[in-house]
């Protein structure tokens, strides 16, 4: 059994997806957890600057538009969403650029801290130059 992990990890899409107005919701927006509102994001964000949260990552079932688009309800609509690869791209870009976290912070946010968890680092998670 692995050791339960300190304080708490965030999904990228908490942190970067912002719910859309009920009017323009369409079955491509059902995913499991929901995403947040902005005022669940800013919380989110603070809980990161307070060192409440160590781990931002992403649990995303993948699959392709098309098959998330043949439901009609959400009973019968797959829950996850493509595109997990450009997730990494996004929390640079919220952490780093918008927000001014330095690099060695994010790494750790989704890199680093998980390994350490998993008791992998420094196999696995550090950041480090290419020879």
């Amino acid at each position: 059994m692995l050791p339960r992990p300190p304080g708490l990890a965030s999904r990228i899409g908490f942190l970067a997806l912002a719910v859309r107005k009920v009017d323009q919701l369409h079955a491509g927006d059902h995913t499991y957890p929901s995403l947040k509102y902005p005022e669940d994001q800013k919380r989110l964000w603070e809980a990161i600057n307070r060192g409440a949260i160590q781990v931002v990552a992403t649990d995303e079932l993948c699959c392709l538009l098309r098959v998330k688009l043949r439901g009609s309800r959400i009973d019968d609509t797959t829950g996850g969403n493509s595109g997990v690869e450009p997730r990494v791209g996004l929390m640079y870009t919220n952490m780093v650029t918008k927000r001014g976290y330095p690099v060695e912070h994010f790494v750790d946010m989704i890199s680093s801290n998980a390994a350490r968890i998993m008791g992998l680092y420094p196999r696995k998670g550090p950041l480090v130059r290419a020879r």
